[in-house]
C-alpha cells in the first residue's frame, strides 16, 4: 500500500518523499481528496511499459512509409493555404 500526501504536504516534505521512493516506496498525491499522481522509483519504469511499446510500433510503422514520389508535406502544407 502506497502512502498518501495532499499536493500542500507533498510540496513541503518533498525532500524527505524523495528519500522514500529512493529506497523503494511508492506515494500517491491527492488534491482536494482525488489521486492526481503517483511518485514510483525510476528503476519501476521498464521498457516493457505499454506506452513505449505502443511508441516504438508506431515509429516501425512509419518507417519507410513516404507520401509517393510527387507529394511532399511542403507541397500539401502549400496546397492546404490555398
Amino acid at each position: 500500500m502506497e502512502k498518501q500526501y495532499g499536493a500542500f504536504d507533498a510540496k513541503t516534505h518533498f525532500s524527505e518523499i524523495l528519500s522514500h521512493v529512493i529506497n523503494g516506496e511508492k506515494f500517491v498525491i491527492t488534491k482536494h481528496g482525488e489521486r492526481v499522481a503517483m511518485i514510483i522509483p525510476f528503476s519501476e519504469i521498464t521498457q516493457e511499459d505499454p506506452v513505449n511499446d505502443a511508441i516504438r510500433a508506431i515509429k516501425t510503422l512509419r518507417s519507410g512509409t513516404t507520401l509517393g514520389k510527387k507529394l511532399s508535406v511542403r507541397k500539401l502544407k502549400e496546397e492546404g493555404r490555398k
